[in-house]
């Protein structure tokens, strides 16, 4: 069987080169020649898929990553919240070992039955979601973060009552251990050890401008850094600086009676105090509207200063 050639010549140099190629294999030469040039392309939708799916796993796993941070954080804020609430239970077991303390004075001194005072003063923390006031809030705690704010808020609310009635138990006590209930709250006496009046009550020639003014209490006058010294058992219910008196303590001794003593150099006490009468509230000074140092001493009843002359001089 005689096969197809093809014959192929070319110079080389000087020298005629003739080649024989048989059909057949130039044809499959040809058709290899096509399927190396079209292999890419025809390939390439099978090359990408891998890259993208190499893209697509490495972006899964950098939305896990940013996802589990999410929940690392959430995490932490529950636990955080969780602390502040074993805080506040922290806070709210203290404040109640002070009453049964305070309590069980009181009972002794006035000779009453100590589960009136507890009962009286715990009765308010019977709201609270928990089975004691004192168990502490593990991390495995199945409360919702809405939950945790509540029971805060709540907590808040409790150891504000606690306060309340320590102030007041306080206060019962001071005016007990008095040999004389009337005379504790008994205002009488100078805001002064020593020191001479200096500026009565009524109108009187301002010491700034000179004119005519009205003057709603008295002044004694000293030095700078001389006690300032409450004129009756009570609890102090400003402390801090006020317009025109300075650097001022004001006192509440029950029966529509107020003291203030105003223009002092440091403070001695906070709002919430119970004082009993001759306590140190504040060093004498010259803040606010003064001329030197001295205290502006005002008894107030309902309200309104009254001349507190008689208050002084009474025994």
């Amino acid at each position: 069987m005689s096969q197809t050639k093809v014959i192929v010549s070319f110079n080389l140099g000087r020298k005629l080169v003739k080649w024989q190629l048989p059909v057949v294999g130039l044809l499959f030469g040809f058709l290899t020649l096509i399927a190396f040039l079209i292999a890419p392309w025809w390939l390439s939708p099978y090359l990408v898929k891998p890259v993208q799916f190499k893209h697509q796993i490495q972006h899964a796993i950098s939305q896990t990553q940013l996802e589990s941070e999410r929940i690392e954080a959430l995490r932490n804020n529950i636990h955080a919240q969780v602390a502040i609430v074993a805080s506040r239970i922290g806070t709210l077991q203290a404040k109640s070992s002070q009453l049964d303390l305070l309590s069980e004075q009181l009972a002794q001194v006035a000779n009453v039955d100590q589960q009136e005072f507890i009962v009286a003063t715990v009765s308010d923390a019977q709201e609270l979601p928990l089975d004691s006031a004192g168990g502490p809030l593990t991390e495995d705690s199945t409360l919702s973060t809405e939950e945790l704010v509540e029971l805060l808020v709540k907590l808040d609310h409790v150891v504000a009552n606690y306060d309340d009635k320590q102030r007041q138990l306080e206060l019962l006590s001071v005016l007990i251990q008095q040999s004389d209930v009337a005379d504790a709250s008994w205002l009488s006496g100078r805001p002064v050890r020593s020191g001479a009046l200096s500026s009565g009550f009524g109108v009187r020639k301002d010491p700034i401008t000179g004119r005519r003014a009205s003057h709603w209490g008295v002044d004694f006058a000293g030095r700078t850094g001389d006690d300032v010294l409450v004129t009756a058992a009570g609890v102090v219910t400003w402390a801090g600086y006020h317009s025109g008196y300075g650097n001022m303590v004001e006192v509440s001794h029950g029966g529509g009676y107020t003291t203030r003593y105003g223009h002092n150099d440091k403070l001695s006490v906070s709002v919430g105090n119970v004082v009993t009468k001759g306590d140190v509230i504040a060093s004498m000074g010259s803040t606010g509207r003064s001329t030197g140092p001295h205290v502006h001493y005002e008894v107030l009843k309902n309200g309104r200063q009254v001349n507190p002359s008689p208050f002084i001089f009474r025994k």
